[in-house]
């Protein structure tokens, strides 16, 4: 469906094959898996014009295909001056999905996707030619994995929507800011509090969406707001309340959310494996909601007593599979390991193989902005003169709608002819 979707336009599109294991040869691991071949799927986005440098995008999530988003959020109008690669990361879209033992979901984390990565710029660049990077939210992780362990391909570097990351400063962040935020909103538009405070009232324990592991029920299902709120300006908030029927407001509003709740729901299994290995500290969701409650209360805030709340939406989300509740238990088992971002060696990286690392942050994105905010404290600390940061007024999703936002930095690798 998605490559009869892309008839007509400039594009290519491929299969690189790639190793379950990355670059470590072993046939066989500890747990019965075999390092087998995974197959990758990648689009180029042609450029407007010829010898145009090519850029390898990293998607948010973990656990989203690009080519599931990519026709409905327009990816195709970014940056049109050059050659864009996206790729479906190992175990989404079109690429390899992961066999039926969890013990296999270890090999999709950041660290194996930028392996994908190079193995994509191999193939279709070129093993001597370097290329751009960019990572937007759960992509800039893996954008400052790729600049951990192959610096040598970069020609330049780019984020937004990501930065430092301490998963209790993050989940603490994000409540809270989401709640001033959405405070902010319903002061500008007081008629679409009224309509949340019914919608609340009148939603019934069977009312859900769900997948086929997790489902959320009843007025918890008005939680789910909270990353509208964080990727959304007021605009498009107020055409989504707009849109809902006032005559059939609870089904209209639950049609509303549906395409977004199944996409945050089911990356399942796979997003949750590679949460804990790459955003969680080594630490349980659990561990990382207390330790944030407790913060958030030294500071006299209490997400109890908030409209909208991402806490009290992972309070109640149930898990309703088998695979799921096994995922649980192997998560608390530590056989999965952390490997959160070696933040010395890209400061070296960055210093030693002479390339800029432009760090984006839009002042209206809930989920990013105190942790960029942090990366740059540590950039100075280190007096690094290679480690950029920029600031504009947008949200979570700025990178696509503020064509401008990159100019400055892009303009020079634009090639004209």
């Amino acid at each position: 469906m998605f490559i009869k979707s892309l008839q007509g336009e400039n594009v290519e599109y491929g299969w690189v094959d790639s190793h379950l294991f990355a670059d470590d040869k072993t046939a066989v691991d500890a747990k019965g898996i075999d390092n087998k071949v995974v197959k990758i799927f990648y689009l180029i986005r042609k450029a407007s014009h010829q010898n145009a440098p090519y850029l390898i995008f990293f998607n948010g999530g973990p656990g989203i295909a690009f080519s599931e988003i990519y026709q409905a959020h327009n990816y195709k109008a970014f940056l049109p001056e050059i050659n864009i690669i996206f790729m479906d990361q190992r175990g989404n879209g079109l690429s390899d999905k992961p066999g039926n033992d969890l013990h296999e979901l270890k090999y999709y984390s950041a660290k194996y996707i930028s392996y994908d990565a190079e193995m994509i710029r191999k193939k279709v660049v070129g093993d001597e030619t370097k290329w751009i990077v960019f990572g937007q939210s759960y992509g800039g992780v893996v954008a400052r994995k790729y600049i951990e362990l192959y610096p040598e391909s970069i020609l330049i570097a780019l984020t937004h929507g990501s930065a430092k990351y301490s998963a209790v400063k993050v989940a603490a962040y994000t409540e809270k800011n989401t709640s001033k935020r959405i405070k902010e909103y319903f002061e500008k538009y007081p008629n679409d509090l009224k309509l949340i405070e019914s919608l609340k009232l009148n939603l019934k324990s069977s009312d859900y969406v769900s997948t086929s592991d997790y489902r959320l029920s009843g007025e918890s299902i008005v939680d789910l707001l909270y990353i509208f709120y964080a990727i959304y300006p007021d605009e498009k908030m107020h055409e989504l309340y707009s849109s809902i029927d006032s005559n059939n407001f609870t089904n209209s509003f639950l049609e509303k959310i549906k395409p977004l709740a199944e996409t945050l729901l089911k990356t399942g299994n796979l997003g949750s494996a590679i949460a804990y290995i790459d955003l969680c500290d080594g630490k349980t969701e659990k561990q990382i909601t207390l330790e944030a409650i407790k913060e958030l209360e030294s500071k006299k805030f209490y997400y109890e007593k908030q409209l909208i709340s991402k806490i009290r939406l992972g309070d109640n989300l149930e898990t309703i599979s088998d695979e799921a509740r096994n995922l649980d238990k192997l998560l608390g088992s530590n056989y999965f390991k952390s490997d959160s971002i070696d933040w010395p060696k890209i400061a070296a990286n960055v210093k030693n193989y002479k390339f800029q690392f432009y760090v984006y942050g839009s002042s209206n994105d809930a989920l990013a902005f105190d942790s960029v905010k942090d990366e740059e404290k540590f950039a100075k600390s280190i007096h690094s003169d290679r480690w950029h940061f920029y600031y504009s007024d947008g949200n979570h999703r700025e990178w696509l709608a503020n064509k401008d936002l990159f100019n400055k930095i892009l303009s020079p690798y634009y090639n004209k002819n």
